[in-house]
C-alpha cells in the first residue's frame, strides 16, 4: 500500500510541474503513515492465538 500511495503522491507533484513539492508532500504522507501505524500497533495482540488441535483422523475400517 505504501509504495503505491507514495508513488501516486510524488507523481501528482510531478504532473503539477514541481518535483520538489511532490517529494515534500510524499515525505509528509510517509511521516503521517508512520505515525498512524505506530499509534495502531499497541492494538495488536501481544501473543499469537494458540494453534487449534489437529482433528483426529477417523479410524480405518477393519475388513
Amino acid at each position: 500500500m505504501s509504495v503505491a500511495v507514495l508513488g501516486s503522491v510524488f507523481f501528482a507533484g510531478l504532473d503539477a510541474g514541481d518535483p520538489g513539492q511532490g517529494f515534500r508532500t510524499a515525505l509528509l504522507v510517509q511521516g503521517g503513515l508512520i505515525v498512524v501505524f505506530l499509534l495502531l500497533s499497541p492494538l495488536f495482540p501481544v501473543r499469537a492465538r494458540p494453534e487449534e488441535p489437529a482433528l483426529a483422523e477417523e479410524p480405518a475400517l477393519a475388513e
